[in-house]
């Protein structure tokens, strides 16, 4: 469970205020990207060593490999200390110590070595180094060195920044009442200018909201989610309301095109394919305007895809804190939903979802779709029978009353027990459940009146 939370304000800048923020991400940039170059050096000397296949071939967990690899870091200063080390030599020796502290330089290089750490271990991509403008954040190590919070102002180097207060938010007098950890500067690119906040790094919980205690089974599909409590059912779409941004970002992705067919022409053949070995394309005014447009565009909708998420996952607190869902390979998703999962990112949700769960007292369980098969199984008459993805409602021989498939799903996934289906608890609960799935498909009916509904769902699309 996570000790800390961040609340975040918006920092008064004026140009010079702004060009001195520029100049010190630029720098950070640059101190990220040596630092960078120098831990991947050391990583490559570290994979090519014998003693890193000696390791790599002992037992997953064991206390040997752990040993070596302990032992492997120390020979090649592969660790967060020697990166640290690195930073603070690197940036003495240039003019990056005219812009940016040592606390500030050491949790780069911390930033550094946690990306290269999961790299190393085949949990993450490599890390990529960054352009000019690409950094997006600058955080200290402690609140009284750094980036200050003095006097209702920001103190960072003899620079001094205003926050922007609201004072009719009744989480700002909650969030200001904890200590602070630590405080971040963050920039964000809006409508073509640089925006700075401040977020203050919190020791303790966020703001309770209204949260019930109980189970909750959920079923999660790239397009859909259905949940199950003993109170109410849900079966409703993911990030509907993203449409409409998601139109302007596919007209504008059309305009950038067009643009760059006519002012590139000799770079495409006569199928209008691209042609190979092209390095030199030619970007108009109006094509970079329209990229301005598309970067605004997919921030928009970052930012309301996670205030939508944030919506949904409180609506499924009010009906428990403890969740239970199938274990699904979202790597596996992209594959096959790749569009689906990049306009309402589920994986993210559930993040989101099992983190707030856990401040409100609860969990996430997840348990295996391979044990538990529940778009197959019948609670009433224990068969297992595959459904194409086309089919939508549970049907049986055993007369079983006609179930909408992911509510269904919902449903056996509430009573999951130690990734096993408890079919007796099922077929005592069912027939007081049913009612509350049928008015969850009720619901579904009276809100869409007039709109078309998700083929997902197995409803007429009139």
């Amino acid at each position: 469970m996570s000790d800390s939370f961040i609340y975040e304000l918006p920092l008064f800048t004026n140009p010079y205020d702004e060009k001195v923020l520029n100049i010190r991400f630029n720098m950070g940039c640059y101190l990220y990207n040596a630092i960078l170059k120098e831990g991947l050096k050391r990583l490559i000397l570290m994979k090519q060593s014998k003693l890193w296949k000696r390791a790599k071939k002992l037992p997953l967990k064991s206390q040997e490999r752990n040993k070596e690899f302990k032992a492997l870091f120390e020979k090649y200063n592969f660790s967060d200390y020697s990166l640290q080390s690195f930073a603070i030599k690197t940036k003495n020796r240039c003019e990056i110590k005219d812009h940016l502290d040592t606390h500030v330089c050491q949790k780069i290089a911390t930033r550094v070595y946690l990306a290269l750490k999961e790299y190393s271990k085949n949990k993450r991509g490599k890390p990529r180094f960054k352009r000019k403008g690409w950094m997006s954040s600058l955080e200290g190590k402690e609140k009284k060195a750094g980036i200050i919070f003095k006097e209702d102002h920001i103190y960072w180097k003899k620079l001094k920044l205003s926050i922007i207060f609201n004072y009719k938010d009744p989480y700002l007098a909650y969030a200001l009442n904890f200590p602070i950890k630590y405080l971040r500067i963050v920039r964000k690119n809006i409508k073509g200018k640089y925006r700075y906040f401040i977020q203050f790094v919190l020791k303790g919980k966020p703001m309770p909201k209204k949260i019930a205690k109980g189970k909750v089974g959920l079923d999660i599909g790239p397009s859909t989610i259905a949940s199950f409590s003993p109170s109410k059912a849900i079966l409703t779409s993911f990030c509907e309301e993203l449409k409409p941004l998601s139109i302007s970002k596919k007209n504008i992705l059309r305009k950038m095109d067009r643009s760059r067919r006519i002012t590139n022409k000799d770079n495409y053949d006569e199928k209008k394919r691209v042609k190979s070995n092209v390095h030199v394309w030619v970007m108009s005014n109006r094509y970079k305007k329209q990229r301005f447009k598309l970067a605004e565009a997919h921030r928009k909708l970052k930012e309301y895809r996670k205030r939508l998420h944030g919506r949904l996952s409180n609506e499924l607190l009010k009906l428990g804190n403890i969740f239970k869902t199938e274990k699904i390979s979202y790597k596996r998703w992209q594959k096959i939903f790749g569009k689906s999962i990049n306009f309402r990112a589920p994986s993210m949700f559930i993040k989101q979802l099992k983190r707030k769960a856990e401040n409100a007292g609860g969990r996430m369980e997840e348990f295996s779709t391979q044990k538990t098969c529940l778009s197959q199984v019948c609670h009433n008459c224990s068969t297992k029978h595959k459904k194409p993805l086309w089919q939508r409602w549970h049907e049986c021989s055993c007369k079983i009353p006609r179930v909408q498939r992911d509510l269904y799903s919902a449903y056996l996934s509430y009573h999951v027990e130690d990734n096993h289906l408890n079919i007796r608890e099922a077929k005592r609960a069912f027939p007081g459940a049913h009612l509350l799935l049928e008015q969850a498909i009720l619901r579904i009916d009276q809100t869409a009146i007039g709109r078309s509904r998700l083929a997902s769902f197995g409803l007429s699309q009139s």
